[in-house]
């Protein structure tokens, strides 16, 4: 088990991880490390000390169990990473059977999206389960460069159901999504080629769909 806390006290474990020994294990210790992957934490419900619209969070680590006589550890050179600029585009169709938020029997539903430190918010559907956005919320975003040293970039959506405008609401519900470098050529009416990165949300690689999060790098 691996804890994640903000200080070295048991009551300041907010979050953790189990790793079972077969999916770390070495068998052959001649063979070339493993990429580091990225882990996603769970909350510690015992403890609650994470609110209830954020996320645990993620480790970008390599775990290895030897047995026997293990080799020298590989040296890990620190890197600052690269950070470059993009528009982060998410496209916000709809949604369709939402729990009832007010006693009404319906809900006031809006979505934030938040990725590198920038947030942005969708209009506010009064009274329905089902509410229709379509529209486009955009982000300008600093992200580090898309390689194995780096841990990847991600986005969190949450959705929320107003009470009174944006200050007051109760959580609906939430997902984050890890953004990975599938390259796109991708042109617009009237633009040049530029690269588009999609998150594992996408289908297949002629489109972004069901969420349609694009990431366009900046020249």
């Amino acid at each position: 088990i691996f804890y994640f806390a903000d200080d070295d006290l048991e009551e300041r474990r907010h979050s953790f991880f189990r790793l079972k020994a077969k999916d770390c294990l070495v068998t052959d210790s001649n063979a070339p490390p493993p990429k580091p992957s990225l882990i996603k934490l769970k909350e510690d419900r015992s403890l609650d000390l994470i609110s209830d619209d954020e996320f645990p969070g993620f480790i970008f680590a390599r775990v290895q169990l030897f047995s026997g006589v293990a080799p020298d550890p590989q040296v890990i050179e620190k890197e600052k990473p690269q950070k470059e600029s993009y528009e982060l585009r998410v496209h916000l169709y709809m949604g369709r059977d939402l729990p009832p938020a007010d006693e009404q029997g319906t809900s006031d539903p809006f979505v934030i999206v938040r990725c590198a430190g920038q947030i942005v918010k969708s209009s506010i559907i009064p009274q329905t389960l089902n509410p229709q956005w379509f529209e486009t919320l955009k982000l300008q975003v600093e992200l580090p460069e898309f390689n194995d040293n780096f841990a990847p970039p991600g986005l969190s959506m949450i959705l929320y159901d107003s009470d009174d405008g944006y200050d007051k609401r109760d959580l609906m519900g939430r997902s984050f999504l890890v953004i990975k470098n599938k390259k796109i050529t991708y042109k617009p009416r009237g633009a040049s080629t530029c690269l588009l990165y999609t998150s594992d949300a996408a289908d297949d690689l002629l489109c972004v769909d069901l969420g349609g999060r694009r990431i366009i790098k900046k020249k």
